[in-house]
């Protein structure tokens, strides 16, 4: 079974970022994380989803 949620570790070792960075994404609001008791989750769609925005939105950045 896929994870439908992963740590801050695991999405920063995703990003190829550390987990300091994906720390203060978390406090975007639109980055995809919640949290579940004293750990921070972040979505495994929601980030999919959040990265393709992003790449897309630095990629072609509105005048």
């Amino acid at each position: 079974m896929d994870k439908i949620a992963i740590s801050v570790e695991e999405a920063a070792q995703l990003l190829g970022l550390c987990p300091k960075t994906v720390y203060t994404l978390t406090k975007r609001d639109d980055f995809p994380s919640f949290k579940a008791g004293t750990r921070t989750i972040i979505s495994v769609d929601g980030l999919r989803a959040w990265a393709l925005r992003e790449a897309e939105r630095t990629m072609n950045p509105r005048a």
